[in-house]
């Protein structure tokens, strides 16, 4: 048995691999029949019910070894902790959910639709009318998704157990805890948010990611919610000493992000937080257009004096030029701090134009500007942005399903290993020692895997530039 891991976690993470691994075989067996062209040709329900009944199956094999490894992965125990099993359960429902998208997007993508629909007027009416329930579907499903996540979510006490550093405090609005897009509001709102349907990420769970750098993040939760919101570790008091609670937070905190907002009581945080905590150890995210919190900047403006705006710097390669031209970087709000010296500076978040930017713009429409207008106030403040530490949940499945292209390498900070991968991925090598990769990763608890994260980085970090 490895060191640090339980036999029940050792038992999900390998089952969790192997069939991951046995769906991978199924879906390469089933290749002919999941194909929808021949239907295509000849649609009827009795030839739709054998490629139907082999997706199901297949797709569920996917979604109990994802989940089995998630949860061996993030060890918790589905044998005596109930609300671990109900999230592996919402998980099951929402891979299961998002199974008819599959099967909408492989059939639009038919080589043959084309001379199907030719054949049957009236057919395009029929899939632009489609589109509407799938959208309503997969959002459905990512939501259904996120949900699981919740049920597994640990609280404030756990979070500060295992980690002893200073916590980062996270105040903000309750009722922005809900939103995964931030929109401008108005008639169109809705709408706007509704059409960004793969959006998963919400912008407290990016700056949770970004301030795990500095330390735990913690935070208020809302009296009588459910489940807790994913991103800051929720900590929940009574009306009668929330105030107190958050004063002993802000005395031992290593940092205080807040999100703008006009409610009382967050003003009288923001207020608090520049009495109890040194200044330069305060910043405030504005996400939205300068417009939308004009009378947030006036009051604070008045209170803290007006913020020194420091303007982005350009890329100077004229490639760079054109391609900020041809697209150009959308500003997604201001991240305001203050120096030594309590003067209050503003900086911009801008999305910036790279590839990763594009990549992670489908789940997470703001992580890209927070990530790129962050660094920056990082740098300001003296707190170091690069870290070594990794995530295990992360590093195993892009391991498994994506090492062939040496994602895990890229992802643990080796990039040539990486480089190594993509130039022969053809060979399948690759492909063959990333699946020993994984195996080797899950038979590492939390500790060892972070050592060997340690390993990878520092000589990446020490070589000279």
């Amino acid at each position: 048995m490895p060191p640090g891991l339980s036999r029940e976690t050792l038992w999900l993470r390998l089952g969790g691999l192997a069939l991951i691994g046995a769906s991978l075989i199924l879906f390469a067996y089933f290749e002919d029949v999941l194909d929808p062209g021949p239907w295509l040709a000849a649609p009827s329900i009795a030839s739709a019910l054998w490629p139907l009944l082999c997706l199901f199956v297949t797709g569920n094999v996917l979604a109990l070894g994802i989940t089995l490894l998630l949860s061996g992965l993030r060890q918790l125990s589905l044998t005596t902790n109930r609300q671990a099993r109900t999230g592996a359960l919402v998980r099951m429902a929402a891979i299961n959910l998002m199974l008819p998208c599959f099967v909408f997007a492989a059939v639009t993508d038919a080589g043959n639709l084309d001379q199907v629909l030719e054949a049957r007027p009236g057919m395009e009416v029929v899939g632009l009318l489609a589109l509407l329930p799938f959208v309503y579907v997969a959002r459905t499903s990512i939501l259904l998704f996120r949900s699981s996540w919740k049920y597994e979510a640990p609280s404030a006490e756990e979070v500060l157990r295992h980690d002893t550093r200073s916590p980062v405090v996270y105040l903000r609005s309750f009722g922005i805890d809900d939103e995964i897009v931030s929109t401008e509001g108005g008639r169109w709102a809705w709408l706007s948010s509704r059409l960004q349907y793969t959006a998963a990420a919400s912008p407290e769970q990016e700056l949770a990611w970004i301030m795990a750098r500095v330390g735990p993040v913690i935070a208020i939760g809302k009296p009588g919610e459910r489940l807790p919101q994913l991103g800051a570790a929720r900590l929940y008091v009574d009306d009668d000493h929330w105030r107190d609670t958050i004063d002993d937070l802000m005395a031992r905190s290593a940092l205080i992000v807040v999100r703008a907002g006009d409610t009382p009581n967050l003003w009288w945080e923001i207020e608090r937080a520049m009495t109890r905590q040194r200044p330069e150890r305060v910043i405030i995210v504005v996400l939205g257009r300068e417009e939308r919190w004009g009378a947030f900047h006036r009051r604070f403006a008045d209170t803290f004096g007006t913020p020194r705006v420091i303007a982005d710097k350009l890329p100077s390669p004229a490639i760079g030029m054109m391609l900020r031209w041809l697209l150009p970087g959308r500003t997604q709000g201001t991240v305001i701090y203050f120096d030594r010296s309590n003067t209050p500076h503003q900086r911009s978040l801008t999305h910036p134009f790279s590839l990763l930017a594009l990549l992670t713009n489908v789940y997470s429409p703001h992580g890209a500007a927070l990530r790129g207008g962050m660094e920056p106030v990082f740098a300001d403040l003296g707190i170091p942005w690069k870290t070594s530490r990794r995530s295990l949940t992360v590093a195993v499945p892009l391991a498994f399903l994506g090492g062939i292209f040496g994602l895990h390498h890229f992802y643990l900070g080796n990039r040539r290993r990486g480089m190594w991968c993509c130039l022969f991925f053809w060979t399948g090598i690759p492909m063959i020692l990333s699946s020993i990769d994984a195996v080797r990763y899950v038979l590492l608890d939390e500790a060892r895997f972070q050592a060997l994260v340690r390993v990878l980085v520092s000589p990446a970090a020490s070589r000279p530039r």
